[in-house]
């Protein structure tokens, strides 16, 4: 029978000792309060110490924030262990169902701990391997954004242990293949990305209102018959768009716009 080696740190186990039921997917106290979500500013950096960081900001209108990892490895996973570090202040974690937030390791043994503010442990293993052939998603959890300011959502990987045996039935532990031990990597046979995703939309407006004015003098000399006015976002008068004005009366000229604006380049006849 196949020995599975799964070293778990101190600070997991004695995590795990406080858990009645193997899994805890429960809030912290820290975060009993209900604080309301939204109209908060500031940016989120999603890391960890086997992937690029992700940097998104958020706005009043942002109410939540997704944050998502992803694996990726030719070899058959069989067992791993990580902590997700936050801070409770700026986000709240969000309800947890398992089959959401670990589509994959929850079709194995899965030991999830959250009752330390702050902190996220989880532990997985399956007898007859997880499979992350293609790209799927390791870890996925939503925050509540309630706090202004710039945080970090970090994953610790401490544990990532693949097998060079596909068949579960022949593999042993000298089948192993070590790709993230205590925190180091070993090998780059894997890929893990980071991601984040925020909720809400812009607020839509009804557009600018732009007003020309023409000069008294200018008035005296010139008769006024049309304004062309261009805005743009790019570098030469040329690549400008149009923007059609309207005539309301001697002085001004009145267009409604929409918020893509960027810079007036050009307002002929002045």
């Amino acid at each position: 029978m196949r020995k599975f080696r799964k070293p778990l740190s101190l600070l997991l186990a004695l995590m795990l000792a406080l858990s009645m039921f193997g899994v805890c997917a429960t809030a912290s106290a820290a975060e009993t309060q209900e604080p309301s979500a939204g109209g908060h500013t500031g940016t989120i950096t999603v890391t960890s110490n086997v992937a690029q960081p992700v940097t998104v900001d958020f706005h009043e209108y942002n109410d939540t924030v997704t944050v998502t990892y992803s694996l990726q490895s030719t070899h058959k996973i069989v067992n791993t262990q990580a902590t997700v570090h936050y801070d409770s202040s700026v986000l709240q974690l969000d309800e947890i169902d398992l089959d959401t937030n670990f589509p994959v390791l929850n079709k194995g043994s899965l030991i999830l701990n959250t009752n330390i503010a702050d902190n996220i442990y989880l532990n997985a293993s399956k007898i007859n391997f997880f499979s992350f052939k293609n790209q799927r998603v390791y870890y996925t959890q939503t925050f509540n954004i309630i706090g202004d300011g710039d945080t970090t959502v970090n994953l610790e990987m401490e544990i990532l242990t693949g097998s060079d045996q596909d068949d579960p039935n022949l593999a042993t532990s000298e089948n192993d293949v070590e790709l993230v031990t205590f925190g180091t990597v070993v090998t780059d046979e894997f890929t893990f990305t980071a991601n984040a995703e925020l909720s809400g939309e812009e607020p839509a407006t009804d557009g600018a209102t732009i007003k020309v004015v023409v000069p008294d003098s200018y008035l005296q000399t010139y008769k006024w018959n049309s304004v062309d006015l261009y805005y743009t976002s790019k570098s030469t008068y040329d690549e400008a768009d149009h923007l059609a004005m309207t005539k309301t009366d001697d002085v001004y000229y009145v267009n409604t716009a929409n918020n893509n604006i960027k810079s007036i380049v050009n307002a002929s006849g002045w």
